[in-house]
């Protein structure tokens, strides 16, 4: 006992002198007969490994992954020491430890070698353990909280990495389970702010999910059976997720730019506005409009409730996005006989807060300064009134008199 809190005095100075010093942390790593780095990590290692720790082993391991996450920061030479000593399924019995502090210590160390370090990152994406690690702290994240409110921030910050990697995105990301996923489509939403445009590498990332979105779109009708089984519910989660983060961040550049010139992306969206609507209509389910302004429709995040709701308004967003300024989208739309369906959910519908606001937009959108769709929409023939439940409750009813729509006031149907 009396040696193991020694060794932990000792980390604790070595971990406070390396902070931000190069002079320290050179003068360590150069230190070739004390072994420094691999000794540590060989403490680590046979600690982390034992069944029977008390808290002074534990708190010998924390100091000692602090000391190498301070070696490494900012040091190329250093991080390359410590990788080249740690071993793989050291750093996985870190991240799986029962102590919390454990594994946010070695999500900071792991982050400060993988950090400007390109050759190390390429390795670990290349070991059998990446896919694992990655689970392991999504999984941390999700069902724990940190100890002092922060040190979840290393594990945040290695996500974030790992996700602007297109190596990791081409080889990892579609083999991970949903849940893995969804949270990773959390991480790209935190991490694309409105204005991106220094942020290149945000582009390649979305660029990538708009190629996933195209290959897994089905599976967001699935939402309409009943007898779905629980791991296709959650795809049909993770399918709906992800349209609705293309649709918030189709309309930031240099995003917005590259989306608008995958045209098979465009496509996709356009048939499943042509699927949804169909299934809505030919029965009620969870695609069909909402006529009713109940308060549950109308509280804010209300949309949030069940993963189809606002499912509609993100399609509808996404084209008026890729088609504003794009003369070939524009048209794409009107030949994918979709502008009809734009114009029917220009009322309001309780399952998709904000739709007829979206829609006017996408309007406004296919027709600048293309004539041919200002001319079809000039040319398609009013059928009559749609249903007018919301106006009627407004005190306001419609009627078609000789092609023109005239409106009458009386008193609502729920007065309040």
């Amino acid at each position: 006992g009396g040696v193991v809190k020694q060794c932990t005095d000792v980390l604790r100075c070595l971990r406070n002198v390396c902070v931000q010093c190069e002079t320290a942390q050179n003068m360590i790593i150069s230190d070739s007969e004390a072994c420094i780095v691999s000794t540590v990590c060989s403490i680590i290692h046979n600690i982390s490994t034992s069944t029977h720790n008390n808290e002074d082993a534990l708190c010998l391991v924390r100091c000692g992954i602090q000391f190498l996450s301070n070696l490494s920061s900012g040091n190329l030479c250093a991080g390359g020491e410590v990788w080249g000593s740690i071993r793989q399924d050291t750093i996985m019995n870190c991240l799986q430890s029962s102590d919390n502090k454990i594994a946010d210590y070695m999500c900071s160390l792991l982050y400060n070698i993988t950090h400007s370090n390109t050759a190390i990152t390429t390795e670990w994406l290349h070991n059998g353990y990446c896919s694992q690690m990655v689970t392991s702290i999504v999984t941390r994240l999700i069902n724990h909280t940190s100890d002092d409110g922060r040190s979840h921030d290393w594990g945040i910050l290695l996500l974030q990495m790992f996700i602007r990697n297109e190596e990791f995105l081409l080889k990892y990301f579609s083999v991970l389970d949903p849940t893995i996923r969804i949270f990773l489509l959390d991480i790209v939403d935190d991490s694309i702010v409105e204005d991106s445009s220094s942020d290149l590498s945000m582009v390649s990332v979305v660029s990538y999910l708009a190629d996933v979105f195209v290959d897994c779109y089905n599976h967001i009708l699935t939402w309409a059976n009943d007898d779905s089984d629980n791991d296709e519910r959650l795809i049909s989660v993770f399918v709906s997720k992800l349209l609705r983060t293309l649709a918030r961040v189709s309309g930031i550049d240099p995003i917005s730019t590259a989306l608008k010139q995958k045209s098979h992306f465009l496509l996709k969206v356009l048939e499943l506005l042509h699927q949804v609507e169909k299934i809505g209509n030919s029965a009620e389910n969870v695609f069909s409009k909402v006529r009713d302004l109940s308060p549950d429709f109308l509280t804010p995040g209300a949309e949030e409730g069940h993963p189809v709701n606002g499912l509609k308004t993100d399609i509808i967003r996404l084209i008026a996005n890729l088609c504003y300024k794009h003369h070939d989208n524009q048209n794409k739309v009107r030949e994918a006989d979709a502008i009809p369906l734009i114009l029917n959910h220009t009322a309001i519908d309780g399952r998709n807060p904000f739709i007829s606001q979206w829609a006017v937009f996408a309007v406004r959108n296919l027709c600048e300064d293309n004539a041919t769709n200002q001319q079809y929409i000039h040319s398609l023939k009013l059928e009559g009134l749609a249903d007018n439940k919301q106006l009627e409750e407004l005190g306001v009813t419609g009627q078609l008199d000789e092609g023109t729509l005239k409106f009458h006031t009386k008193p609502p149907s729920h007065p309040p």
